[in-house]
């Protein structure tokens, strides 16, 4: 299995954020790993749909396209925004505060 390693802090984080986790679904959803797929994944799923229009159900579809082919709705969605065919402008700077 693949290690990502993170700040003290971020893992801090992580650890706490479990209860969350577990008063939502309303119940503990397994070891360390099970918590981390599911915060990355929906992270992912979450920040995917950032730099997106406003639109919900355009939204939910480019999700789902990335579920079944990352690679090629990731590079889609970069060329895109380098061409500044939609906006990354209102995400770059909300998204530099959480890079150390």
């Amino acid at each position: 299995m693949p290690s990502i390693k993170v700040s003290e802090e971020v893992y801090r984080k992580f650890k706490a954020f479990t209860k969350v986790v577990d008063a939502v679904i309303g119940e503990e959803i397994g070891d360390e790993t099970v918590y981390a797929d599911f915060v990355l994944s929906m992270g992912i799923d979450r920040l995917l749909q950032d730099p997106l229009p406003d639109e919900p159900i355009l939204q939910d579809t480019i999700v789902s396209m990335f579920n079944k082919n990352p690679e090629f709705v990731a590079e889609f969605i970069a060329e895109t925004l380098k061409q500044g065919q939609i906006g990354k402008d209102k995400q770059a700077e909300k998204w530099k505060r959480y890079i150390t």
